[in-house]
């Protein structure tokens, strides 16, 4: 599954397969206690700054714990 940070971003990278998509934005606080934790059960990866070519890939279980450490600094 892909993760994008902006919107703007989102709509570049939807060509070819991906035209009929749309952005959908989702609240960091959704994010980390509801997606995160689905995707963890059904053992996906999340590709994340996919520029058309290639992305950077996670284990989300990692993602989780370092954004939940990072928030406890706010």
């Amino acid at each position: 599954m892909n993760s994008i940070t902006s919107k703007e971003f989102a709509e570049y990278c939807a060509y070819e397969e991906w035209s009929n998509y749309k952005a959908h934005c989702i609240s960091l606080d959704e994010f980390i206690s509801d997606w995160l934790p689905n995707m963890v059960e059904d053992q996906h990866k999340l590709s994340i700054f996919w520029n058309r070519d290639d992305s950077a890939v996670l284990e989300i279980q990692v993602l989780l714990n370092d954004l939940v450490k990072e928030l406890k600094k706010y």
